[in-house]
């Protein structure tokens, strides 16, 4: 079986609001322990399994976890169990999960490892206030957590706000969960607990920044199912990355991917949008205010932490002209937990997650890897929109590579900015092309991207500094610096792209 749920964190004092706006009456109240179980290296945490043993008012089930292409929906599968002969606890066993999907996954993975011990990582004590609530449609199980996240020495306090699908119409999920978000000030966690506790054994506050992974896509898919799988996989990037950030990480790297994620997002809406009548405009607005507050600060990142050391040796009397980090970061997490992005939020995932029906399935032969590159007379529409959409692009790009040094310094970086797009566009299309064509093309794609972001960090790092010479004179020494290597760096992307545009095309 599977579960959906929205998972949100509750802000301190948030608690008495969410029982009195539910009704204390009609709750049902349950005290939950329990213990969760991986390896030593924390090979089922890796692989998205998550293993526990729980005491629910007294009875004792085993969980099983383990994710889905869905990025809100986990596979479950629980087992009540007896108590142990001496009256005890049962130990953990994975094969009471014998015969579930969930189940078969994790002893395959057990065994491709050498059936490694399961040990326990950390434990949970926590209080749970629930309800059935039947609204915009949907039957959800409201369910308000709180308690502790124990491992070993180390503890963490819980509370948190689950929303659990249970029946009716999807969307009504979403519409509630926005009502309970605006009401109440939550912030979407897609992150589980089991990796809250992983990562709490390990002595670390967030969990390690996410990256993008490639959608799930058949080749049989009609444009509309295309681009709602490739937002999915967009926000699969965001919210985890947005929701260390709201709750307080100042990691650079977790601004970084969830900055990434959102600029991927926007190139699939944009690039695909003949296929988004689905996709109300609106979520736009919030996006764009907290993309630029996060532009801001991983600017200032790339300045003070790459560029500024070059100023340093050089000997610049003012190497770092830039303050109010402190208020920046501030801003970006008022702005990541505010009522509009997380709506925007919101919005996206009932888009992406809209029920539909499954297509039809691609015969064998028709793999990514094993079958045909598709073109636009046997690969369905949608994909021969997506390749005139990669055609476009590429010309855009390779069509002023050889005077590029003559652009100006706005046209380059609008030149490099189609080259991200075209980038992303392509990590979006691969799963429909074999998967070492694609990686020949975005290997040969690297060192253009590289040598022009070089040239336009330093141009942007040049404007900053003049700018700052307004106030403090001894910043015109790095506007000078940087203007100094424009010359160098312009050359050096002419020459790139002259390498990138004579590779062969994946599409």
């Amino acid at each position: 079986m599977s579960e959906l749920e929205l998972k949100f964190q509750v802000p301190p004092g948030g608690r008495p609001g969410l029982l009195k706006a539910v009704g204390h009456r009609a709750l049902e109240r349950m005290k939950l322990h329990a213990r969760y179980f991986d390896t030593a290296d924390h090979l089922l945490g890796r692989h998205g399994m998550a293993l526990r043993l729980r005491s629910e008012n007294g009875t004792w089930v085993q969980t099983l976890k383990a994710g889905t292409a869905h990025s809100l929906e986990r596979l479950e599968e629980n087992v009540e169990l007896a108590a142990a002969d001496d009256g005890g606890q049962q130990p953990p066993d994975p094969g009471r999960h014998a015969g579930t999907e969930a189940g078969t996954r994790l002893a395959k993975l057990l065994k491709a490892n050498g059936h490694p011990p399961l040990v326990e990582v950390y434990r949970t004590e926590v209080d749970r206030c629930r309800r059935l609530l039947h609204t915009h449609g949907a039957n959800v199980e409201w369910a308000l957590d709180e308690g502790t996240i124990v491992a070993g020495e180390r503890v963490r306090p819980l509370l948190e706000l689950e929303l659990e699908y249970k029946g009716g119409e999807t969307g009504g999920l979403y519409a509630m969960a926005h009502d309970w978000q605006a009401r109440h000030g939550l912030w979407l966690d897609p992150v589980p607990k089991a990796q809250r506790g992983a990562m709490l054994g390990e002595g670390h506050a967030y969990v390690d920044p996410v990256k993008a992974e490639p959608p799930v896509l058949t080749r049989r898919m009609d444009g509309d199912r295309m681009l709602r799988a490739m937002v999915a996989a967009s926000l699969s990037q965001i919210l985890p990355n947005a929701a260390e950030i709201a709750a307080g990480s100042e990691d650079p790297e977790h601004v970084h991917q969830m900055r990434v994620g959102m600029r991927r997002l926007r190139t699939v809406v944009r690039e695909l949008e003949r296929f988004a009548g689905g996709l109300d405009p609106r979520w736009q607005a919030p996006f764009d205010a907290v993309f630029d507050v996060a532009g801001e600060s991983r600017d200032r990142y790339v300045l003070r932490n790459e560029l500024a050391p070059e100023l340093e040796r050089a000997g610049a009397p003012l190497a770092d002209p830039f303050d109010g980090d402190e208020e920046l970061r501030k801003t970006l997490r008022t702005k990541v937990h505010a009522a509009p992005f997380q709506a925007a939020l919101l919005q996206l995932l009932a888009y992406a997650h809209a029920p539909a029906p499954a297509p039809a399935e691609a015969p064998a032969d028709d793999a990514a890897d094993d079958g045909p590159t598709p073109d636009a007379d046997h690969g369905g529409e949608a994909v021969g929109f997506l390749q005139d959409r990669l055609a476009r692009l590429h010309r855009q790009v390779t069509q002023d590579a050889e005077r590029f040094e003559s652009l100006t310094i706005d046209e380059q970086h609008r030149l490099r900015r189609r080259l991200k797009r075209l980038r992303y566009l392509a990590q979006f299309a691969a799963p429909l092309y074999k998967a070492r064509r694609v990686e020949v093309w975005l290997n040969s794609l690297e060192p253009a991207q590289d040598a022009l972001g070089r040239h336009i960090d330093r141009a942007v790092a040049a404007r900053r500094y003049a700018d700052a010479a307004g106030h403090d004179p001894r910043a015109w020494f790095g506007a000078g610096w940087f203007c100094g290597q424009l010359a160098d760096t312009a050359h050096d992307g002419r020459k790139a792209l002259e390498r990138f545009a004579r590779a062969a095309v994946f599409w």
